[in-house]
């Protein structure tokens, strides 16, 4: 019988080996080096990875987050207020036709409650002026954005806050992780 956690590592490193190459494109993708790092430390510490319950980061050129899809709209929402774009731009595809809408403030969470599905399930770009939202399905979200660093932690100390964790953090690019009601902050 094999030992899981002792072989994980060498598990996941054989699993890669035989994929396809469009399918480690998927999973670098999807997958980044910290995540990665913290994974393997995890096994070698002898705990489990835990996904978390909500998650963010906070980069030089982006903040991605993973949030919980009965949180997505109001998220969405407060997000757009946080940015103060007069105008959001909506694409998305479906059923192999691809679709745009443009939506003011106003109009947005009539917008959002109309591709509801969509968010939860497709890929839905979102456009705040210079601010590119890409959702992939699944709360999984990146913002691209030449936001300040101030702003960028303001709209992740938002995000945490909707999630209802109120967190100081000190540190410029961090990440933040909600696993079983605690936060688990680590500066990058």
């Amino acid at each position: 019988m094999i030992d899981i956690d002792k072989n994980l590592p060498v598990l996941v490193a054989n699993l890669i080996k035989r994929m396809s190459p469009q399918e480690k494109e998927i999973l670098v993708s999807n997958l980044d080096t910290l995540t990665l790092r913290d994974l393997q430390k995890g096994v070698l510490e002898g705990r489990p990875y835990l996904e978390p319950d909500a998650f963010v980061r906070v980069a030089v050129d982006y903040v991605s987050f993973e949030i919980p899809e009965p949180k997505i709209t109001e998220f969405l929402i407060r997000l757009s207020r946080l940015l103060r774009a007069p105008e959001i731009m909506l694409r998305w595809n479906n059923n192999g036709a691809a679709f745009a809408k443009t939506a003011s403030n106003a109009e947005f969470r009539k917008a959002l409650q109309n591709i509801q599905n969509i968010i939860a399930d497709g890929v839905v770009t979102f456009e705040f002026g210079p601010h590119s939202l890409y959702s992939t399905g699944g709360g999984c979200m990146l913002l691209e954005t030449p936001l300040s660093n101030r702003m960028k932690k303001k709209i992740a100390l938002e995000f945490l806050k909707l999630c209802g964790y109120l967190v100081k953090i000190n540190a410029t690019y961090f990440s933040a992780a909600v696993i079983k009601e605690r936060v688990e902050v680590k500066k990058e």
